[in-house]
């Protein structure tokens, strides 16, 4: 087999990525913590956790600020200006 064309390599990385995933990915690029991002889509925070580690499996990147770099450089989606969300806190 030959070689992949960059192009067609980047629509399949682009496809591998659910849109939770991206979610995920585009709250983690603004500076989010784990849990901060679990309470912001409510979900659990192993489930967040399971959701990164499957983020860093598809893409081969090797740790969470390579995900971040390449997410911010629009490898999976056009990069955003800005990313509209609330981080809910706890009471004080």
């Amino acid at each position: 087999m030959g070689r992949v064309r960059p192009e067609v390599a980047t629509r399949r990385r682009r496809r591998s990525l659910t849109a939770r995933e991206i979610q995920i990915a585009r709250l983690l690029s603004v500076g989010l913590k784990t849990w901060e991002v679990a309470e912001e889509l409510g979900i659990s925070c192993p489930t967040a956790k399971t959701h990164i580690q499957n983020m860093l499996q598809k893409t081969g990147s090797t740790d969470r600020a390579h995900l971040c770099a390449r997410f911010a450089r629009g490898e999976w989606c056009p990069p955003t200006r800005y990313v509209s969300f609330t981080v809910r806190t706890s009471g004080p």
